[in-house]
């Protein structure tokens, strides 16, 4: 059974992160997973206040996922590159254009 607290948390992050779920199941789940990563933040900034590490964790919009969803989210597909975009070598009309060797560009300008 989940605490009244812990059921309002997931609420709370629910309506912050805009998460709703296809069905009860899914919701069950992915609320577990919340929790359970949710415990590891509580655990981790533990250690943190007794300054065993040097950082502190949150819940964020992923933390209803497991790691490797994560991973997926984070490092999956990013879209088609548009290869039209930069520049684009338009060669000269005239092959056999005569360039000077140097020019001396302080009497140009």
């Amino acid at each position: 059974p989940i605490s009244a607290i812990a059921k309002e948390e997931w609420e709370l992050f629910k309506l912050k992160h805009n998460k709703t779920y296809g069905d009860i199941n899914e919701e069950t789940v992915r609320m577990n997973i919340f929790m359970e990563n949710k415990l590891q933040v509580i655990e981790h900034n533990k250690l943190y206040e007794q300054n065993l590490t040097t950082f502190q964790m949150d819940t964020n919009h992923l933390s209803d996922m497991l790691v490797h969803e994560v991973v997926a989210v984070l490092n999956g597909y990013r879209g088609e590159r548009d290869e039209s975009q930069g520049s684009v070598y338009i060669p000269p009309e005239d092959d056999f254009v005569k360039l000077p060797r140097s020019i001396d560009w302080r009497t140009r300008n």
